[in-house]
Order: C-alpha cells, then sequence, then structure tokens
C-alpha cells in the first residue's frame, strides 16, 4: 500500500510540474513603445513597421498623438 501510494504521488507531481510548463508558452505577443525625438519630445503620427524575420510577419501602424505605438 505504502509503495503504490508514494508511485502514485510521484507520478501526480510530475504531471502538474509538466502540465504548469506547458501553460506558460504563448502563441502571442505584444510590442508597445513611444516615439520621442533626440530632446525627448514625443513624436506623433510616425509610421511604424514591425518585422518578424523568422515567420515573415511584417505589420505598419502609426502612433497616436502622444507618440505611443
Amino acid at each position: 500500500m505504502s509503495k503504490n501510494f508514494k508511485f502514485i504521488s510521484l507520478l501526480l507531481s510530475l504531471t502538474l510540474c509538466f502540465s504548469a510548463v506547458a501553460f506558460g508558452q504563448e502563441t502571442t505577443g505584444e510590442i508597445q513603445g513611444t516615439v520621442k525625438d533626440q530632446a525627448g519630445a514625443v513624436v506623433p503620427n510616425v509610421q511604424i513597421t514591425v518585422t518578424g524575420i523568422d515567420v515573415g510577419f511584417n505589420r505598419t501602424l502609426q502612433t497616436d498623438n502622444d507618440g505611443f505605438y
């Protein structure tokens, strides 16, 4: 009985550990920032292009009035 309990406890612990790692993976991401000039002032309406080289992803967007993208 004690041997079976230890074995089942070990299997349950390993299953929980590996399932937690699997749920930590995401398939999406987020990039955000603010465009500023050399003086530190925000630059509105700037066109930004994000390129994912490994996956062939391109997205072009424009900053808002606060320079945020």
